[in-house]
């Protein structure tokens, strides 16, 4: 018998927005605040609530803005350094006698690590994202950015239309 088990998400809705930098768009864009209540189901049926849970998406691209989407630096060199290595193993004289295609072989590993090491020296140092984020202007409309209601301001801002909280900063 199979048991099939797992968390579910209940109640997913866009709760608030702000202007925030999308890591996967690498521009500024209005972000949105998505909340929702995780079970834990067994069987599809909802049995033991886990708490809520929120994250901040993008709303070109719909992904996580503080996702990362980039290769790091430590990745590439440990890529090339694999491929360099395979490279020398493909040129050791005892490589010759254990495959009839050693020149394709040949031909296409040091390709590939050619590639590589342009890949590598291609890789430019970028402004980090909390200087980013601190760079952010201030949102500032008077206006909600979905439903064009007036924004009320008290101890928060939030839309009186669609009831959606307004940041002013992440």
């Amino acid at each position: 018998m199979f048991i099939f088990s797992g968390t579910k998400k209940h109640k997913l809705k866009r709760t608030a927005y702000s202007q925030d930098y999308c890591n996967a768009c690498e521009k500024l864009v209005i972000a949105e605040k998505w909340t929702w209540k995780s079970w834990f189901h067994l069987f599809w049926l909802s049995l033991i609530p886990l708490g809520s849970r929120f994250q901040w998406i993008c709303s070109e691209c719909k992904r996580d803005t503080n996702g990362r989407y980039q290769s790091g630096l430590f990745s590439k060199l440990v890529i090339n350094i694999v491929l360099l290595a395979l490279v020398v193993l493909m040129f050791q004289p005892e490589a010759v006698e254990l495959s009839e295609h050693i020149l394709v072989l040949r031909i296409s590993a040091v390709c590939l690590s050619l590639g590589c090491l342009l890949w590598l020296f291609r890789h430019k140092k970028s402004q980090s994202k909390v200087e980013i984020r601190q760079s952010i202007p201030l949102l500032q409309h008077s206006k909600c950015h979905y439903c064009q209601g007036e924004l009320r301001v008290g101890t928060e801002i939030h839309c009186g239309a669609c009831q959606l909280q307004v940041y002013r900063k992440i």
